[in-house]
């Protein structure tokens, strides 16, 4: 069994973990969100994490995180847990907009998640790689929302490539 991990040492770990995926430059093209965007973001994250986490994709990974609820399950695109013990410390939720496509889905659908996912982890972090309709006069809500999300413990990563 491994040491305990302190509530500030996952808050350090989600903070690194919302930088690096603010930072890193996503490929020109991904043809599918979850056979190409997920896997290149979770190998990203296995290649920079230190050993004793691991990084579980719910996409062709085997014992995926779910979450039972309503009558329905959910289970976040990614989750970083503890090796060996299997504590879950983040989920991500991973979004992909689409050239020319309407983002609101999305978003709301990654936000709802998210809410969702932090009843199971200490921290969340609703990643959207935004490359569809974009209208920069729509924003007076962004900073307030964002802030919100924040004091809940569910990080934000909205890239947009246009």
């Amino acid at each position: 069994m491994s040491k305990p991990i302190a509530a500030v040492e996952i808050a350090q770990l989600a903070a690194e973990v919302t930088k690096l995926l603010n930072s890193f430059k996503p490929r020109p093209a991904y043809t599918d969100e979850q056979k190409d965007l997920q896997p290149h973001l979770a190998d990203i994250l296995e290649a920079s994490l230190p050993e004793d986490l691991e990084v579980i994709k719910s996409v062709g990974g085997k014992n995926k995180p779910s979450m039972k609820m309503f009558g329905t399950s959910f289970w976040p695109d990614i989750e970083i847990r503890t090796r060996p013990d299997k504590i879950p410390l983040i989920g991500i939720e991973v979004k992909y907009v689409r050239a020319d496509k309407p983002a609101s889905k999305a978003i709301s659908e990654t936000l709802g998640q998210a809410l969702i996912y932090r009843s199971r982890y200490p921290y969340v972090i609703a990643y959207i790689l935004h490359d569809g309709k974009y209208i920069s006069a729509n924003i007076e809500h962004d900073v307030p929302v964002a802030d919100l999300l924040e004091s809940q413990g569910i990080h934000l990563v909205l890239k947009r490539r246009s």
